[in-house]
């Protein structure tokens, strides 16, 4: 191939596989927004800002739920995979889908039984919240197998779009056509309560899906009957060794919702939230490209630190981390001319949220142009340098987000996310450098 002189074969992989993983991103990102746009003009911004602080605190349930092992079964499946060893997957995928029903059972009934207790009458005080949140955590267990095992272990044996189209892409397409059937074909006006109903079944329906293909895949790669002799995992071993990555994606999950769950508690006015959540999702839409490559290569991490190739490694990610930076700069651009314009298609209130949108995309260039430095820490086993620095930067979150949002509203809360954004990636390049001598970053030279 013409095109691919120059590059580095695992490069011209990524490219190659990424192109449908990309696919996949893009009608992802397509879906979102009509949605959201749909959203906003149906429910006005009180209505987004109460479904999206629902929506937030389910999903602080949702990591919870999984503890870390959607990132510890892929790293797993795709050693044993290069490994050649089979016959150890299998039990990976059992231990992970028992941890996972039990754990994610667990919250929905300790949530009804807390539910007109201290949940009630110390947490949320809007009756608004209940009902959505109620059907929103009912899904949870077909969501969180969603992930672990089923999109994890697809992930990890490289099958990369297949598992973005069940975990990102499906359930937003069911939720488009129930969403456009609700409100222009049967012409009913669209509530918080019925939305919250919407993404329960789109969960479901995408979750048996999902659940048979990932059954078809196994039965193809577990002919030999031999796994059962395989080593036998115990639940305290794979907790143990999720851990690490429940804190990693906890402390991000928490680092990246906290200014909308700090704005609800904080701030009466719930439209200010809707109006700040429109503004958020906007800039997160931005890092699609990121999220896309980081699929596509973390299996590809995790491999090359195993066999200990770290100057394919370093060239890999410099020659990507390129192209997200010119991304990432072209994006902000964007954002800062056209922003206002853009904000107003979600209807009238959204607009005043440009500036909110310019701050979030500050940080998110940051985040953008560092590439998969994330990614190295977890794969390379530095987890626990990885969930310290997370959990110090989502103390710093919530700390700063405290002081500004008293201060300045909803333009504080974006203020004190776009300075931990980027603070805490410029920190993850500088321990990837320490950890494993590798300078991840293109305009820095390279170790190798």
């Amino acid at each position: 191939m013409k095109w691919a002189r120059g590059l580095s074969s695992d490069l011209v992989e990524v490219i190659v596989k990424g192109v449908s993983t990309l696919g996949i991103k893009v009608l992802t990102l397509i879906v979102g927004l009509i949605i959201s746009v749909i959203l906003g003009q149906e429910l006005g911004p009180e209505g987004v800002g109460v479904f999206s602080f629902v929506e937030k605190i389910t999903l602080v349930a949702y990591i919870l739920a999984i503890f870390g092992t959607s990132e510890y079964l892929m790293k797993n499946v795709a050693i044993h995979l290069e490994r050649d060893n089979v016959e150890y997957i299998k039990h990976y995928i059992v231990k992970v889908f028992q941890i996972v029903s039990l754990f994610s059972v667990s919250i929905f009934l300790l949530f009804i039984l807390t539910i007109n207790t201290s949940f009630q009458n110390y947490f949320i005080q809007d009756e608004r919240i209940y009902y959505p949140l109620s059907v929103l955590l009912a899904c949870l267990v077909f969501r969180a197998l969603l992930t672990s095992p089923i999109t994890a272990f697809l992930k990890g044996i490289r099958k990369t779009w297949q598992a973005n189209l069940f975990q990102e892409s499906l359930p937003l397409i069911l939720r488009l056509f129930l969403l456009v059937l609700f409100v222009y074909f049967l012409s009913n006006n669209l509530t918080v309560a019925v939305v919250a109903e919407i993404f329960f079944y789109s969960y479901l329906f995408t979750f048996v899906i999902a659940l048979g293909y990932s059954v078809f895949i196994q039965k193809r790669i577990f002919r030999e009957k031999n796994y059962l002799l395989a080593k036998d995992l115990k639940v305290k071993e794979v907790l143990r060794s999720s851990f690490p990555f429940l804190l990693v994606s906890s402390m991000t999950i928490m680092a990246s919702n906290i200014d909308v769950i700090m704005l609800g508690v904080m701030i009466e006015d719930l439209s200010q939230v809707g109006i700040y959540s429109v503004a958020s999702k906007v800039a997160l839409l931005s890092n699609f490209f990121l999220i896309a490559s980081n699929s596509i290569i973390f299996p590809k991490i995790a491999s090359y630190l195993d066999q200990y190739k770290l100057p394919e490694l370093e060239k890999l990610i410099r020659q990507v981390n390129i192209g997200l930076f010119i991304i990432a700069l072209l994006v902000f651009v964007f954002g800062y001319l056209f922003g206002e314009w853009l904000l107003s298609i979600w209807g009238d209130g959204f607009s005043e949220a440009h500036r909110i949108l310019i701050i979030l995309l500050g940080g998110q260039a940051v985040n953008i142009a560092t590439g998969c430095v994330g990614g190295v820490l977890m794969m390379g086993g530095k987890e626990k340098d990885l969930s310290r620095l997370l959990m110090i930067m989502t103390i710093l979150n919530i700390v700063l987000n405290f002081i500004f949002i008293h201060v300045y509203g909803s333009v504080g809360a974006a203020i004190a996310t776009a300075i931990c954004i980027g603070l805490e990636n410029l920190i993850k390049v500088y321990l990837v450098y320490k950890s494993f001598n590798l300078s991840v970053l293109p305009f820095f030279k390279s170790k190798y």
